[in-house]
């Protein structure tokens, strides 16, 4: 927890999911083949498949339906992706219009502050007709690690991404979208 980690520090998956994953790594690996392995972080936003399972997807689910969200304290940052630009990279690559060093390498998002995410969630979810309600709850220590990137943004450079507010009204109008197909299936 707190650690910033680069792509050559051990890998150490704390789950099955962590660990079907590295497991894989090591099979692309030993391929022989070219490949370039892409380590991200949490993602952040809407895409064809929804708005994920991840920390501020829930965060947002709690805050449309009137639960509460517990925040850690104090203020931290975070670096989730926004989901769109990794497509942006993705795309590219495949066009080959993006070169993407060989191996393994991090892509992370920009600087965030955990509060500033929270209360650009909070917002759009008011502004949506949500009942936001969060809570603080002490953390001396970050909870997770911090992955590096220098090497993406030295080799490729910077991604650009959305702002908290953007990315956080697009995941509203995909959740009431969704909740609204869902009625009409049901009606």
């Amino acid at each position: 927890p707190g650690c910033i980690c680069n792509e050559e520090d051990p890998a150490q998956p704390s789950d099955i999911y962590g660990l079907t994953k590295l497991a894989a790594e090591r099979c692309i690996k030993e391929s022989r083949f070219p490949h370039a392995i892409l380590r991200i972080p949490g993602l952040i936003g809407e895409s064809p498949a929804g708005i994920g399972h991840n920390f501020f997807a829930e965060a947002l689910r709690c805050f449309m339906s009137g639960e509460i969200v517990t925040r850690f304290t104090p203020d931290r940052m975070h670096y989730n992706l926004d989901v769109r630009a990794l497509a942006k990279v993705c795309a590219g690559w495949a066009n080959n219009s993006c070169r993407l060093p060989e191996g393994v390498i991090n892509i992370t998002g920009v600087s965030r502050s955990l509060h500033g995410t929270f209360a650009e969630f909070s917002a759009a979810a008011k502004r949506f007709g949500g009942r936001p309600i969060c809570e603080n709850r002490d953390a001396s220590e970050m909870p997770w690690p911090f992955m590096s990137d220098e090497r993406f943004r030295r080799e490729v450079g910077g991604i650009s991404q959305r702002s908290d507010a953007d990315i956080a009204d697009a995941c509203c109008r995909m959740m009431i979208g969704a909740q609204g197909r869902r009625e009409q299936e049901h009606d």
